[in-house]
């Protein structure tokens, strides 16, 4: 057994050299920043096909994706799940089964995190449990029961329920609970379980069976199965195509997960229960020795030759789980240094006509087009130093697509014809811009809300100027302001953040330009001879009341002692009653045929104080100057005006009940001096009752009187106020 304990190279990370093999411990692995995030032990890891993207799943749902530079990603719609048994990279597909889900992701663009696409499988009684494999556009993974299902992934994932290529149980196989399922490139399915290891076809033919359990330890290249058995102690090269162990070496330690490099040569496997990551080469049929230190439950070897691992460490906390990444040189075993040069050597060349191309290209729109960036793009080979060259190109454009912008954002200032929709490709922007980028687009940011802000400021005082120079009530004048057009158009213009702050501030300045001129509009002046309401004048009624006539009338005749005896009573015309009480007005039939004189002086005294009715004029009530209220009130006017002109019709009041209907003409007798004859309607309402009322007096009994409407058509200048006039019943026929 040998130990790769040699260290080389110290300030440069620990070094281990065996023979042709080097390995590096990395340290360029960024930190995660979830609090406590090693708490959860590592379940799986794989890599891409190309090696850019390593996949890590931790308990309790827990993922991690670094790139090929070991920089940190988010994996867009992670499942929700507490344990991850299974991670898939596949040229255009990545699959996970985080159970109960089986999740599939599209890579629309495999670098660019942003355009992946997923859908979860989780149909009834289909629970994924263990092993999951994607190869030629077919996917097989196991479900609860000891069945597998096959899925076309080139069909259409995003249906509700999703048709299986095929279905079949492994139950007759007895491999135990499934761990692993492998395709191979004969489209032969490998089955690792925990008591053997089955071979079937893609159709669910069973082909076989060997007594080996690997449990997660199987993997495979081509047709070719590498896989360790812990209770045999051995290690086993199987060829599936010609049924062939093509070499069986010792099993050292107890391995948990194992995975080969990438052209088949060196065997790696993961330690269940130590910091030991063990090292087969299989071209030579020997043990290497192992890595102390890494090495515990997993193990993944990229395409690049990179090798990712983890390890635990005991503290007063408990046990924590890291991830480490080893730098190797097995990537020289699958590209031999000539060819390594000359391919570095044609990155080089088309990056060179790369930057002279870029350098002429003046547009954004145009960047995207340069053929040598497209071609540089195309070399998908996992050389650090091609992706380094690749990725420096990738800067460089991003370099000169800032620069054409904010070349442009500027000119647009300089003429002042910059646009919210500016500002907004300025924050897309800075969202991705990193480092001295960030801060000239945050400076630039800070140049366009001055400028919006300040030309803002120019619209507003062009507004408050031209609203001086009109006076108005009517929003429709003040919108028709040319300022008021062109502050609108450029507050649409600006940004989103602006926007609403922009057009309260717009608004304001209307409305206390409107307050302002309804004030000054919407006020009452009592002149001597009428009242101004609004821009409405009515004048005021000065006019003579009417005067009554009195007659004499005799009621409750008696007959005593053979005389007939009568009462003498005095009654207005309007049907007021009076009893003289200085004399006697119990008077013989003879004296009634022939008055006594004080009769008549008692008449002529009557007439004298009573010769006018009541004056029903509202006193002076109380009331709120407010443009709203004085609108309505010359609103009112005009309406009468127009009344008084065509003499016809009604004004009608419409509200609900305590707006001030009431109130409104109440407040308009009173200023007017108009006598206000108020009638309540209610639908028991008698056309009798338009011209007459009935009254009870305790001596005189019922007797009939003029109804207010017949009162009020009496009195000049009158106000007839019907009241709840709609609850009236349907018209009378009136004479």
């Amino acid at each position: 057994m040998k130990l790769l304990g040699k260290l080389i190279g110290k300030g440069e990370g620990v070094v281990y050299n065996l023979g042709e093999l080097t390995l590096r411990l990395s340290d360029e692995l960024s930190r995660d920043p979830e609090a406590k995030i090693e708490e959860y032990w590592i379940e799986e890891i794989d890599s891409s096909d190309n090696g850019y993207w390593t996949l890590v799943g931790r308990r309790y749902g827990v993922f991690q994706l670094y790139d090929w530079k070991g920089r940190l990603h988010r994996l867009p719609a992670r499942p929700p799940s507490q344990s991850v048994t299974d991670i898939v990279f596949s040229g255009m597909y990545l699959g996970i089964v985080a159970s109960p889900y089986l999740v599939i992701y599209y890579l629309n663009d495999p670098m660019d995190t942003s355009s992946w696409k997923s859908v979860r499988i989780s149909q009834e009684g289909l629970r994924p449990t263990g092993g999951l494999d994607i190869r030629n556009g077919t996917l097989v993974f196991g479900v609860v029961g000891e069945k597998i299902y096959t899925i076309d992934v080139a069909g259409d994932l995003s249906q509700e329920t999703v048709d299986f290529k095929s279905t079949f149980s492994y139950r007759e196989a007895g491999i135990g609970e499934l761990k692993v399922v492998r395709i191979l490139s004969s489209d032969r399915l490998v089955l690792g379980g925990t008591q053997g290891t089955a071979f079937y076809t893609a159709g669910g033919n069973f082909l076989g069976k060997r007594d080996w359990a690997p449990g997660k330890a199987l993997t495979s290249n081509g047709d070719r199965v590498v896989l360790a058995d812990n209770t045999l102690k051995r290690v086993f090269v199987y060829e599936a195509n010609h049924d062939k162990v093509e070499l069986e070496l010792e099993l050292l330690h107890e391995v948990s997960s194992l995975d080969i490099s990438p052209d088949g040569r060196f065997l790696f496997t993961a330690d269940a229960s130590h910091n030991r990551l063990g090292v087969y080469d299989l071209h030579e049929g020997e043990f290497v020795g192992f890595v102390n230190g890494i090495g515990y439950s997993v193990v993944c070897v990229s395409p690049d030759g990179s090798v990712y691992t983890s390890r635990y460490e005991d503290t007063e906390e408990g046990r924590l789980y890291y991830l480490e990444k080893l730098e190797t040189n097995l990537i020289d075993f699958s590209y031999p240094p000539q060819r390594q040069k000359q391919i570095l050597k044609n990155t080089r060349r088309l990056y060179k006509d790369f930057m002279k191309k870029l350098k002429s290209v003046s547009e954004e729109e145009k960047l995207t087009t340069i053929k040598e960036l497209s071609e540089l793009s195309s070399i998908d080979v996992p050389l650090r130093q091609v992706r380094e060259i690749i990725e420096e190109a990738k800067g460089k454009l991003k370099d000169r697509s800032y620069e054409i912008f904010v070349s442009r954002i500027r000119e647009k200032l300089r003429s002042e014809t910059v646009s919210g929709e500016d500002y907004s490709a300025l924050e897309e922007k800075l969202r991705s811009a990193e480092g001295p980028w960030k801060e000239r687009l945050s400076s630039l940011k800070e140049e366009l809300l001055e400028y919006f802000r300040a030309t803002l400021q120019k619209h507003l005082s062009g507004v408050i100027s031209a609203l001086g120079k009109i006076s108005t009530t009517d929003i429709r004048e003040i919108e028709a302001l040319e300022e008021v057009k062109e502050a609108r158009t450029f507050i649409s213009k600006s940004p989103g953040e602006l926007h609403g702050e922009a057009t309260k501030e717009l608004l304001r300045i209307i409305q206390e330009k409107r307050v302002e001129d309804r004030l000054r509009t919407f006020s009452i002046k009592l002149l001597e001879d009428r009242v101004m309401f609004g821009r409405e004048s009515f004048p005021r009624f000065s006019g003579a009341f009417p005067r009554f006539s009195w007659r004499v009338k005799v009621e409750d005749k008696v007959l005593e002692s053979g005389k007939v005896y009568g009462k003498l009573l005095f009654e207005r015309e309007d049907g007021l009653v009076v009893e003289p009480k200085r004399y006697n007005n119990i008077l013989s039939q003879e004296e009634l045929r022939r008055f006594p004189p004080w009769v008549g002086r008692y008449l002529r005294h009557l007439r004298g104080l009573y010769s006018t009715g009541s004056i029903r004029v509202p006193q002076v009530v109380s009331y709120e100057e407010t443009p709203w209220f004085v609108q309505n009130l010359e609103k009112l006017t005009s309406l009468i005006k127009e009344q008084l002109e065509y003499e016809e019709g009604l004004v009608i009041l419409e509200g609900d009940a305590g707006v001030g209907k009431n109130f409104l003409v109440e407040v308009f007798s009173a200023l007017t001096n108009r006598p206000l004859f108020i009638v309540p309607c209610n639908s028991r309402m008698e056309k009798e009752d338009i011209t007459f009322l009935y009254e009870f007096d305790p001596k005189r009994g019922t007797r009939k009187v003029y109804s207010d409407i017949v009162k009020a058509l009496q009195t000049p200048g009158a106000v007839i106020y019907l009241d709840e006039i709609n609850t009236l019943p349907p018209l009378w026929d009136m004479p």
